[in-house]
């Protein structure tokens, strides 16, 4: 019958190297998107977000207001994945802490939690909700929010790569962010990259 080597299976199960952004293009990519419309508020908390957490890309689609928590002991934000309220690979709970990156850059999230919450989102709703787009009775386009979660991962890739290639810059799907937070983290202690990796839900990144 027919069986690999040891090498070969090796060779089989390795991967092709993925490729990532580097830090200052995620950096101009977020500084330079737009903030003058809620849609626009919410895409640039959305790859803000995943700059600092490297979410899966069904896990940042269905984010709840609920999973944004502040850790007092910690003094840390993070995001509490749970199958009970996000779409998560495996139904693995982890704490995806937030990276200690720029503070402008976590505003963006942190503002756009109270904006939410302004409009009325309680805690079972989405982070990032439909924001259509409808005309009023004075015949102008406006964004009405609502409290629906974004349907298709499709839709997440579009908002990210609009903003990317806006800037001259290649567009590199969403998951990539996970690899340029793990290859920062190895760059700094080896405890330090153990926390990150729990961190990302994964031994392999």
């Amino acid at each position: 019958y027919f069986s690999l080597t040891k090498n070969q299976r090796k060779e089989a199960r390795a991967t092709e190297y993925q490729r990532s952004y580097k830090r200052k293009d995620i950096i101009k990519a977020i500084r330079a998107m737009s903030e003058n419309s809620m849609e626009n508020r919410r895409n640039k908390a959305m790859i803000s977000l995943q700059y600092f957490c490297g979410l899966r890309i069904s896990e940042l689609r269905t984010v709840k207001v609920k999973s944004i928590i502040f850790d007092e002991d910690a003094e840390n934000w993070f995001v509490y994945v749970s199958p009970k309220d996000m779409d998560v690979k495996f139904a693995k709970i982890r704490h995806a802490f937030f990276m200690p990156f720029e503070n402008d850059i976590k505003n963006n999230i942190l503002e756009w939690r109270k904006e939410l919450i302004k409009h009325g989102f309680k805690d079972k709703d989405p982070f990032f909700p439909v924001i259509p787009n409808q005309f009023n009775q004075c015949n102008l386009l406006e964004a009405r929010v609502q409290k629906n979660e974004i349907k298709t991962n499709s839709t997440i890739r579009k908002i990210f790569e609009k903003a990317f290639v806006s800037q001259g810059l290649e567009y590199l799907r969403p998951h990539s962010f996970r690899h340029t937070i793990a290859r920062w983290a190895e760059r700094q202690s080896p405890e330090f990259f153990n926390a990150v990796s729990q961190s990302l839900g994964h031994s392999h990144i």
